[in-house]
């Protein structure tokens, strides 16, 4: 019994072993490669227009997404007085590419310490 099922452990993880392999398209992983560096870049200039805003200079930033049409969520700690308030918001993408430039960023919903922020367009 333990040797039949010994034997059909082995043949299933032989099978998935097979299908892992196949899968692994060279054209599907470059693309791949190519997809995970722009993100890297548009994280890189939504990070950089985050921290150099200037009105709400955010520190100890995280960022999630993209959720889709050039949104990302972020959070991170905005200075308020001699503390720091958490931070939480979304940003959006405003070029089509070269989204490594912070001037390709702006904030679209902001909330400091649980309250929301009205954005001015000038701040943005």
């Amino acid at each position: 019994m333990r040797i039949a099922f010994s034997l059909l452990l082995l043949c299933m993880i032989g099978v998935a072993g097979y299908f892992w392999l196949a899968a692994r398209d060279p054209e599907a992983q470059r693309l791949a490669a190519v997809q995970r560096e722009e993100l890297l870049r548009a994280r890189a200039g939504l990070r950089t227009m985050l921290a150099e805003h200037p009105v709400y200079r955010v520190a100890d930033i995280v960022i999630t997404g993209p959720l889709g049409n050039g949104i990302y969520d972020f959070r991170g700690l905005v200075a308020q007085g001699a503390s720091q308030a958490p931070a939480f918001g979304q940003a959006v993408s405003t070029c089509d590419s070269g989204l490594e430039r912070p001037a390709c960023w702006t904030i679209r919903h902001l909330e400091i310490d649980g309250t929301q922020v009205r954005l001015d367009e000038a701040f943005t």
